[in-house]
């Protein structure tokens, strides 16, 4: 008889030095619970390189639609004046059911919706300074769009990733016939890199101020250090595999183990149909997020 061999996974082990066991919450952090910002952002139709096309986004309060609205690229009233009057008329006509009632999207340019100046935008009010949590199905991809500047990051805990600069956040300047990002004051920059297969790690940075003060918003750990807010982002498809196993990089792949019609993304033009596509798109990923926060909920475990 023949004795068998075990495979042990000694990282953690209780008999290493400095272990201690994970703590678990008292109460459950659910994202029912939690301002959201549900964002979709597609790329513009045959355009090469790369540019953003049209973004749609929810603001809500679990099932609670808050506020609903576009945004599309700075240019597009010179580029294509019909297109932006198609999506106005598109918006207007089809109004989104709030929890104030019904309303139409609003229509705007990427910068504004972005803007860290007053009047500050949605995105800076919701995800930075109302301190919501950030909601996507491709989240990097998402904020890669949207910077208008980025640079290889050299922040620690974000090896091979990018660190990147948001419009209104900051401005492009040469410096020494080097383009650099220049934060505004009170606007961090935001960093990115790959996380396992399928999530991305997000984090904002710390914000700059006038003469060394401290601007922008600020947490303290366990100890007592200060340190700045870094932000809170969901990334769907990450979520969705470890609670479904669907084992796939596409939402269209997750959406249908939650009861919900699989629908593609792809490439727009900024106008009624880009609008109407982005519009299905956000509603696939507002009921997700509820399917989500609701399973999470039952296993006892936070999103």
């Amino acid at each position: 008889m023949s004795a068998g061999r075990a495979f042990v996974n000694v990282r953690g082990w209780p008999g290493r030095h400095g272990w201690k066991p994970p703590t678990v919450p008292s109460t459950l952090q659910r994202l029912g619970d939690r301002l959201a910002i549900v964002v979709v952002a597609l790329p513009e139709l045959g355009t090469i390189p790369e540019r953003v096309g049209l973004v749609a986004w929810l603001l809500v309060l679990c099932e609670q639609v808050l506020a609903a609205g576009f945004a599309h690229a700075d240019d597009l009233i010179d580029r294509h004046a019909q297109r932006h009057g198609d999506l106005i008329a598109w918006a207007d006509t089809h109004p989104v059911r709030t929890a104030a009632g019904v309303i139409p999207w609003k229509v705007e340019a990427v910068t504004p919706f972005c803007q860290a100046r007053k009047p500050r935008g949605m995105l800076y009010r919701a995800a930075y300074v109302g301190r919501g949590v950030v909601v996507g199905a491709d989240l990097g991809r998402t904020f890669g769009l949207l910077a208008q500047w980025w640079r290889p990051a050299r922040r620690r805990g974000f090896a091979d990733g990018f660190v990147l600069g948001l419009p209104g956040w900051g401005e492009v300047t040469d410096r020494g016939g080097r383009l650099v990002w220049n934060p505004d004051v009170g606007a961090p920059m935001l960093y990115a890199a790959a996380l396992g297969v399928r999530g991305v790690h997000l984090a904002f940075g710390g914000a700059r101020g006038w003469k060394g003060h401290h601007r922008g918003l600020w947490d303290r750990d366990a100890h007592g250090r200060r340190h700045p807010y870094p932000g809170r982002f969901a990334d769907l498809v990450a979520t969705s595999f470890a609670l479904d196993g669907v084992d796939s990089d596409a939402l269209s792949d997750h959406l249908p183990a939650w009861g919900i019609k699989a629908i593609e993304p792809h490439a727009v033009h900024p106008d009624a149909a880009g609008a109407a596509h982005a519009a299905q798109l956000l509603d696939a990923q507002h009921r997700l997020v509820i399917a989500l926060d609701a399973e999470a909920a039952r296993w006892r475990v936070g999103l």
